[in-house]
């Protein structure tokens, strides 16, 4: 495709500012106070020479944004003009950072105590789609247009001529935010020195975190979501929102906006073994806070009320004015906003779930989001789905509705699996969001780390200087990624979406093994000029280096070609992979060295895909009978094998850095070919799953 954009700046920057004031108190009292300030900016800012008035056209929020539309045509002369939707966007993050501490030595004491603060402040804007696009396609013969009520078949570009205008994307609406949020923390420790080789380290640290608001109240959340409110659930915002504010609503639209009660203690001890300090044994105990990734919130923020997204159908729209209905951004928070549908009956012969809008109107769709997520619920006779009478009590339930029965206390019992009834075996206080299109993100991640580490070093006289150092360590979590990631960053689920527990398994960046040999070695050229001469130019070069040998990260084979009953859309397509009649975890492996698996690293005939299939109550059916599908198949087992059970090959990570000039360095970086040949080899794994 043709393509072209418009110049586009990339200003950033970093600023970063440290203060320390160490004050000697008295011979025993030492006190150190400290202050920082850190800011990250960055920005995407599209030049651009065409403006709306240039080529006749309008838009409702042209004050604002003048610039002309994108233009897309496809078909025979692929073509795009203009901004991209996405291409306008960027934020400024500022971090304030105070704090003190207090060092008092006591006899065997070394008493610590201190306190500090954070202010967090995101700004962030992404006008996206605020000028939006407009796309010409190839149409078929007898394709009707205003105008043309019975044209030939015509490429993008005879559309773009004759104005046949097919789709359009635009938004309206606020599109910057601006969070705060100001933590607190505070401790006191002690370095008890019990003996001469023993010191036993006790502490304890508080944690204050705030969960960050909005400066302008624009946030949504959901009302009935573990709040402890009777689902099903409902969209609120802060108090102080304007037009659409729901009372009692804090500003960052939790039940609580600060966590007080995050008491960590800590306990650890250094035993000199034989006294020389050469042989060292550490151990310790921990709990730690963190806050959690500002992204959920981000995330509310766009949307209805504070924005619409604007699409127009087919040929209804003119190149003069392709987004009739388009807002300025003066027209925003609207009054309206989005109600969640209401369940109010089942259909007698199918089965599936009846919805009414808030008008009372029918529904063209049940609201969604279109991330994956809302996993529907495997609901049996054996182990029904049930929902409480504060949403099934109005519900009508025909007599003989395929597995759903309305009880005497009011519940309704889904007995059943079945695509008809998806929408109703979500989480019920989800009723009213489509099945896999709502995303949730709950604070059920937990973790464990244990490890073992040795190190050993020696200055050999002539300059050089050797170390070595060893972990041997195990990390289990049911989530692995980093929070300052992308909101999607360490939250997919494999297998069963309704359970964290089976997502538990060891870290994505669990390594048991990491050696780590650095070296140093001082060349002794300038000793050569004995102070003479070019000596001083040479003075102090050095070489050094770091090689790294690590085990492999375990990796998570998974069958994005199956349909399980949580997921019969394929929305997600995470199921764990299924092993094959008579295979084992053992038999996926197949047997020698890493270099000569390296284009074979798994059996993949090891490996059933589109995985075992399940009837309606989740048990084990055929797929195929005489070799067509079978009828009593509703979707696909969840699979057998688990989260992280294949480890890749060992790594060899190194760098060489030799002497340089005025602060110059060559720097290298050798990865073995064993990393890259896996990596190949994942990818051909995923490819012949499917969509994974």
């Amino acid at each position: 495709m043709n393509s072209l954009p418009f110049a586009k700046g990339l200003p950033g920057s970093n600023r970063f500012l440290k203060l320390g004031w160490t004050r000697v108190i008295s011979s025993n009292v030492v006190n150190d106070a400290r202050f920082g300030f850190s800011r990250f900016f960055f920005a995407q800012d599209p030049t651009e020479p065409i403006t709306l008035a240039d080529i006749g056209a309008t838009r409702g929020n042209s004050a604002q944004f003048p610039a002309a539309f994108q233009l897309i045509i496809t078909g025979g002369l692929p073509l795009v003009l203009g901004t991209g939707v996405n291409d306008n966007r960027g934020g400024a993050f500022n971090t304030f950072y105070g704090a003190d501490d207090l060092s008092i030595t006591k006899g065997k004491h070394l008493l610590r105590f201190g306190m500090d603060v954070s202010r967090y402040q995101l700004n962030r804007f992404n006008n996206f789609a605020e000028r939006g696009s407009v796309t010409f396609s190839n149409t078929a013969a007898g394709d009707a247009s205003p105008g043309f009520p019975n044209p030939p078949a015509l490429s993008g570009f005879q559309n773009f001529l004759l104005g046949r205008v097919d789709t359009t994307q635009a938004e309206a609406g606020f599109s910057s935010f601006h969070f705060r949020a100001l933590d607190f923390s505070a401790y006191i420790q002690d370095d008890w020195k019990i003996k001469p080789r023993f010191t036993l380290n006790l502490g304890l640290r508080w944690e204050g975190m705030s969960t960050a608001h909005e400066l302008n109240n624009f946030l949504s959340n959901f009302r009935g979501l573990e709040d402890g409110q009777p689902g099903p659930i409902s969209i609120i915002h802060p108090q102080q929102t304007p037009n659409v504010g729901t009372p009692g609503v804090s500003n960052c639209t939790l039940t609580t906006c600060f966590s007080a009660g995050n008491f960590a203690p800590r306990i650890g001890y250094a035993w000199d073994v034989f006294g020389n300090q050469k042989t060292v044994i550490r151990s310790g105990y921990g709990i730690y806070y963190q806050r959690v990734s500002n992204q959920s919130l981000l995330q509310t923020a766009g949307g209805l009320p504070f924005s619409e997204a604007i699409s127009a159908q087919k040929f209804s729209v003119t190149p003069q004015n392709p987004f009739p209905s388009i807002l300025p951004n003066s027209a925003f928070p609207l009054s309206t906003d989005q109600v969640v549908p209401a369940l109010i009956g089942f259909n007698g012969t199918t089965g599936a779930p009846i919805f009414q809008s808030a008008s009372g109107g029918p529904l063209s769709h049940l609201l969604g989001t279109g991330r994956p997520g809302n996993p529907g619920r495997i609901c049996t006779i054996a182990a029904p789905c049930i929902l409480p009478p504060s949403i099934a009590g109005n519900v009508n339930v025909p007599a003989g509705t395929p597995f759903v029965t309305k009880n005497p206390d009011g519940t309704i019992a889904i007995t059943g699996s079945t695509a008809a009834n998806l929408d109703a075996r979500v989480p019920s206080q989800f009723l009213g969001l489509a099945n896999s299109r709502g995303f949730f993100a709950f604070q059920d991640g937990s973790s464990t780390y244990h490890g073992l580490q040795s190190t050993l070093s020696h200055r050999f006289s002539g300059g050089l200087y050797f170390q070595a150092a060893y972990t041997y360590s195990k990390s289990i979590d049911n989530g692995s990624g980093s929070v300052f990631g992308d909101e999607l960053n360490g939250l997919t689920q494999f297998g069963n979406l309704l359970n964290p527990n089976g997502q538990r398994a060891v870290s994505d960046f669990d390594r048991r093994h990491r050696f780590v040999i650095s070296y140093n070695y001082d060349l002794p050229i300038a000793r050569l000029f004995h102070g003479r001469g070019p000596s001083r130019l040479v003075n102090g070069w050095a070489v050094n280096g770091v090689t790294i040998f690590q085990s492999g990260s375990p990796i998570t084979v998974f069958d994005g070609s199956t349909f399980t009953l949580q997921d019969l859309e394929g929305i997600n397509g995470t199921n764990f992979a299924t092993l094959a009649p008579g295979a084992t975890l053992a038999s996926a492996v197949p047997s020698g060295g890493v270099e000569s698996r390296l284009g074979s690293f798994l059996n993949l005939n090891a490996f059933t895909p589109g995985g075992n299939c399940v009837n309606n109550q989740n048990m084990g059916v055929p797929c195929q009978i005489n070799g067509a599908p079978n009828p009593a198949s509703a979707g696909a087992a969840i699979g057998n094998v688990g989260r992280n059970t294949f480890g890749l090959p060992r790594r060899i990570l190194q760098r060489l850095q030799p002497p340089g000039i005025l602060g110059s360095a060559i720097r290298r970086l050798w990865i073995s070919h064993w990393q890259f040949r896996a990596s190949q080899h994942r990818k051909r794994i995923e490819r012949h799953f499917g969509n994974g």
